[in-house]
């Protein structure tokens, strides 16, 4: 991370893109949070493709290396919350967000430069977030940790955060995808369209937004209305780059987002439901393929909870792959419930 502007790296004739202040005594005050400015995008989208990145000599688990300044800002400019850690003399070191659905928070994109761990930055980021998400009385506070991070799972767990579910990051070779049989028809909505997330939706006793209940004993096209409500309702929460769209049709009604990973390869699924009845998760799928191949994309990616159904053997045999896998955490874990009853969720906790 090269930074300018006054911000300087070692000239030890290792990487410059060390912050100075590294070997900061780890028993000093804790690290000062602050609000993320649109001016820290740069800045902060460096800091987070060193943290995110696999440690050297490891294998990349998925596309997500490089994360870009517009990916940053828009983060920032949609997230309920966002903040960042600076090290003196050159910057964000950490930086971290929340995002506020009408009945979950959750903080996603938490990262800290690799020579500044181990300095209460990411314990001070956790817990501006979390006051942040109590603050806004989300009835779950969750986000999602690799399995293999020992520190960090304990860390979480010290703030009350519990296991309760693991999330498979799945993706399929969109051409394949398209090829293996039939496709559902999927009318395509722009999600930046005026009119598509379209309301006013009932207000909860808290006073946030809901979409209508689920009922049992409701009609069909009564649920794919309560489906496509409630999806509305997590766009407008979720960060979405302006050429995100729905997919609706019977049965799935899905938010994807061709620019939310870096690369330009991926067709992203960020957030949806598919329902059951009629076996709708394989045309849905094909569907997402030809829209991902139209668009000059080579995969298709979403993340499946696994607790929200059993749609892995079709997922198998459709031709996903596990690219890696997070363990969801949730306070408090009791309050943590999967409305699947009617139809398998898509979606992720992460950015």
């Amino acid at each position: 991370m090269n930074q300018t502007g006054g911000r300087r790296g070692r000239d030890n004739g290792r990487d410059s893109s060390v912050p100075n202040s590294a070997d900061t005594d780890p028993g000093a005050s804790a690290p000062a949070v602050r609000r993320m400015r649109p001016d820290d995008a740069d800045a902060v989208a460096q800091v987070l493709t060193r943290a995110f990145a696999p440690p050297p000599g490891a294998k990349p688990a998925g596309l997500r290396v490089l994360i870009s300044n517009r990916m940053a800002a828009r983060w920032q400019a949609q997230c309920a919350g966002a903040w960042v850690v600076d090290a003196p003399e050159f910057g964000p070191v950490g930086a971290a967000f929340a995002v506020v659905e009408p009945d979950v928070g959750w903080i996603g994109g938490l990262g800290v430069h690799p020579a500044y761990r181990g300095l209460g930055v990411g314990r001070a980021l956790t817990t501006a977030a979390l006051e942040f998400l109590d603050h806004a009385g989300c009835a779950v506070v969750g986000l999602e940790a690799s399995p293999s991070d020992g520190a960090a799972l304990g860390a979480y767990a010290r703030r009350g955060l519990r296991p309760v579910d693991v999330t498979l990051r799945l993706r399929a070779d969109a051409a394949a995808l398209t090829a293996s049989g039939m496709a559902a028809e999927l009318e395509v909505r722009p999600v930046h369209e005026p009119g598509v997330l379209r309301g006013p939706w009932p207000v909860s006793q808290g006073g946030s937004r809901t979409a209508p209940a689920s009922d049992p004993d409701a009609s069909e096209v009564t649920r794919q209305e309560s489906r496509e409500g409630r999806v509305a309702l997590l766009a407008l929460a979720v960060p979405l780059s302006d050429a995100a769209f729905m997919a609706v049709g019977p049965g799935a009604c899905l938010v994807c987002d061709p620019e939310a990973v870096p690369v330009g390869e991926v067709l992203e699924v960020r957030l949806g439901f598919i329902g059951r009845e009629g076996h709708p998760i394989a045309p849905a799928c094909r569907a997402l393929g030809r829209m991902a191949v139209s668009r000059k994309l080579r995969y298709v990616e979403l993340d499946l909870p696994v607790g929200s159904g059993a749609a892995l053997p079709t997922m198998s045999q459709l031709g996903f792959q596990t690219v890696i896998s997070t363990v969801r955490l949730a306070r408090p874990a009791t309050a943590y419930g999967r409305r699947t009853a009617n139809g398998v969720e898509v979606g992720r906790w992460s950015l």
